[in-house]
């Protein structure tokens, strides 16, 4: 059971661990966040069935229900449905493009979130049901409880550091990178009118060509700006969709971290 019980700390501390930073505090790398948290979550969800074989064969290809395999069993079937719902989430925000439907892009994405918030909190069940067992069977109890209370204190120590760090990090407001390149309107025109995705930020021009798959509220808020203003949108003095209704929809106020990422698009 030693691999079963090594790769479960792996997926589920580690694995579990660069899921929750690369998606949550890594976002500023909008290149390349998203790629590790999707082939993070596609190694982890495979290791973990590979670990389920191990226990079953060496159980002699039986089910012995218990705290540890129901938690174990739950947290797999979580698992998929974390995945799945990310599949969607990404597929429908790069490959679907829904005018005037941002609110159902955004609605995925939330239920994914929540779900896999879940999933954290009953992988965590399992690995100390898991230690618990192991070493119980080993008559070191004493073990159990060490091991057990190092990984608590290992993950959510980490994520309590990573989330401070991201409170600092959002509670500041990072300046605008200034450049000498400058460009009239006129070259702003005709390079909009021969293909280039520009939008202007404040005095700012914003190349963003290789961030539209990549923005968090999709592809048609910026595919539908492009050539524009999109100053009221970013600093949240007005927002682009549901303003029709008898309660128009608030704006949203981009996070510094929105700022870190409008520096790395800036071109003049």
């Amino acid at each position: 059971m030693k691999w079963h019980a090594w790769i479960m700390l792996y997926c589920w501390t580690v694995a579990c661990l660069l899921e929750v930073f690369s998606n949550r505090y890594w976002k500023h790398l909008y290149n390349v966040h998203q790629w590790i948290h999707s082939i993070v979550g596609y190694v982890t969800f495979i290791l973990t069935t590979y670990a389920i074989w191990i226990a079953y064969v060496q159980r002699n290809r039986t089910i012995i229900w218990g705290y540890h395999p129901i938690s174990g069993f739950v947290t797999y079937i979580i698992g998929g449905l974390v995945i799945l719902l990310g599949m969607i989430s990404m597929f429908k925000r790069k490959f679907i493009r829904k005018d005037w439907e941002t609110s159902k892009l955004i609605w995925w994405a939330k239920v994914h979130r929540i779900v896999a918030y879940l999933l954290i909190f009953v992988s965590q069940i399992s690995l100390v049901l898991g230690f618990y067992i192991y070493y119980w069977q080993l008559m070191e109890t004493t073990r159990a409880y060490v091991y057990a209370s190092l990984n608590f204190v290992i993950f959510w120590g980490s994520l309590a550091v990573g989330e401070i760090w991201h409170r600092v990090r959002l509670a500041r407001e990072d300046p605008f990178t200034k450049v000498k390149e400058t460009m009239s309107e006129k070259e702003f025109n005709d390079l909009v009118e021969h293909g280039r995705k520009l939008v202007i930020l404040d005095e700012f021009v914003l190349d963003v060509s290789d961030y539209i798959d990549w923005h968090p509220g999709g592809k048609f808020l910026l595919t539908h700006n492009i050539g524009r203003d999109i100053s009221k949108f970013f600093h949240g003095g007005y927002s682009l969709e549901d303003n029709l209704g008898p309660r128009p929809a608030p704006g949203y106020k981009h996070s510094n971290v929105a700022r870190q990422v409008v520096n790395k698009l800036i071109r003049a």
